[in-house]
């Protein structure tokens, strides 16, 4: 549930439609985005677990160009500031890291923050 807010989020003009859960496919089409679930800290009570939680999602924006992967990865920020869906309440962007791969493509990696009620 949770993973299909985000990529219905994720899902921003530029890409239209190639989110994809940890990596992006072989033969893809650019700007493409991928996320991926690095951790989940549950939230307890004295009566257990709450339900509610933050989970850190590392997303990752991909394009031909430099121009073109910022200009998704601009989007993505915009949408995800926005985000407050049924189970995702609030995101915040951590961190942020500009790569190059060996097949010519741009990247901008993020760590971001999701406040969940699951």
């Amino acid at each position: 549930m949770i993973e299909t807010e985000l990529a219905t989020a994720l899902n921003v003009a530029l890409v239209a439609g190639r989110v994809y859960p940890k990596r992006i496919p072989e033969r893809a089409t650019f700007p493409s985005i991928s996320y991926l679930r690095v951790s989940t800290i549950p939230r307890y009570s004295h009566s257990g677990r709450s339900g509610a939680g933050m989970v850190r999602y590392q997303i990752a924006v991909w394009g031909t160009s430099y121009v073109s992967a910022r200009a998704a990865r601009d989007q993505v920020i915009a949408a995800l500031n926005s985000l407050n869906s049924l189970h995702i309440k609030k995101t915040f962007w951590e961190n942020e890291l500009d790569v190059t791969t060996d097949a010519g493509l741009y990247g901008t990696v993020a760590d971001w923050f999701c406040f969940v009620n699951e």
